[in-house]
């Protein structure tokens, strides 16, 4: 059993709920689990998400930044432990870096059974947004699927591939935003056919264009999932990785601060 009481500054401060059960989801599995002090910093993240309405807009969030030894812990998605995990073999699994995140390599990435056209809750068509932190950046994308060439749903930094680019629920003909900055918190948000994206907290570029469909295949972090075949596999490090409503927008500082 772990202890979901602590102190700060002297006060008895019991644990969230959603993280008691996060907690509970990785002893039940034998997973190790945070010490007091990342336990902490992890509960404080999940109250500040619910205190500004975010948690629950969220379909999924991997904080991937913690200490060591907690590999399987990281890949638990905080909103619902044990449904849309990340997943993945061993041999294709990316490099756990103790409180930095996960490294990909070329062949290396995540699975996370999480298909939009099915699984989608708060993710919705012309109501999503998407953000993360990358770190050690070389190429790649950072999560991706698509059906064939429509349905996009990538972040790509710069490579063989192409240009920065940021698409998101792209039918053919679609557009993109021309983006993609390092180290740095990256917020893509979709409000009808408006998509707005946030560097570290702040408006930096916009544009609209219409999607007709989600895409029918698993969403992957660290590549794209094309018609069921990961590529474009992302050289790079992934700190923390998070999907949910267009509601994330009115937040862009707020998220910024909550994982600095």
């Amino acid at each position: 059993m772990f202890n979901n009481i602590y102190y700060e500054f002297g006060a008895i401060i019991n644990y969230e709920p959603e993280y008691e059960a996060i907690l509970q989801y990785a002893i039940s599995n034998g997973y190790t689990t945070p010490k007091r002090n990342q336990n902490f910093l992890n509960n404080k993240k999940i109250k500040q998400l619910k205190s500004e309405g975010i948690f629950t807009e969220l379909d999924i969030l991997y904080n991937f930044k913690q200490q060591s030894g907690l590999e399987d812990f990281c890949k638990i998605n905080w909103v619902n432990p044990g449904v849309y995990n990340a997943t993945q073999s061993t041999l294709l699994m990316p490099t756990f870096e103790p409180d930095k995140g996960f490294k990909g390599t070329n062949s290396t990435y995540f699975f996370t059974n999480y298909i939009p056209s099915v699984n989608a809750s708060n993710a919705l068509l012309d109501d999503m947004s998407v953000i993360f932190k990358t770190y050690d950046e070389v190429s790649g994308i950072v999560a991706g699927t698509r059906n064939n060439s429509t349905n996009n749903f990538a972040f790509r930094k710069a490579n063989a591939f192409g240009s920065n680019s940021a698409q998101l629920c792209v039918s053919t003909g679609g557009g993109s935003l021309s983006v993609f900055t390092d180290n740095s918190h990256n917020l893509h948000v979709k409000s009808g056919i408006t998509h707005s994206y946030y560097v570290n907290g702040i408006i930096n570029t916009s544009t609209t264009y219409a999607s007709t469909t989600l895409s029918s295949f698993e969403l992957t972090i660290f590549a794209s999932n094309l018609a069921g075949v990961p590529s474009q596999f992302f050289t790079g490090g992934i700190e923390y990785f998070a999907l949910g409503s267009s509601y994330l927008g009115t937040k862009a500082s707020v998220l910024k601060d909550i994982f600095e």
